[in-house]
């Protein structure tokens, strides 16, 4: 690739360091209510925060896994959390504030598990 050639949009975000310091303040945000429940527009906002977060993080790990000894403890430990936030991702928020609040602590956990690993 020439230097007047764009880096394609996938090498481009591969490219760029993960922010873990940023991940991990959105994961202390959205943990941070308890058991009491936060305004709907912070939980939407939170959430689309950690989905993005996990968006990212995803992308960081598969190169990992594809290239990983697929017989060793931590690549299975990688494979799993990948395959856990994927299920997050695709999971329903539920039609109530209650349920959207649990699935943004859920997520906000498995960012946190998966940011470990950086």
């Amino acid at each position: 690739m020439n230097p007047t050639q764009e880096t394609p949009p996938a090498q481009a975000h591969q490219a760029l360091p993960l922010d873990v310091e940023t991940m991990r303040r959105t994961v202390r945000l959205a943990l941070q209510y308890g058991r009491t429940l936060p305004p709907h527009q912070e939980v939407e906002a939170l959430t689309e925060d950690l989905c993005g977060h996990l968006e990212e993080l995803l992308a960081a790990m598969a190169p990992m896994l594809a290239r990983g000894d697929r017989s060793t403890r931590e690549w299975d430990q990688a494979r799993t959390l990948h395959d856990h936030a994927r299920y997050q991702l695709d999971a329903d928020p539920g039609p109530g504030l209650q349920s959207a609040a649990a699935h943004m602590k859920a997520l906000a956990l498995t960012v946190h598990n998966l940011a470990a690993l950086y």
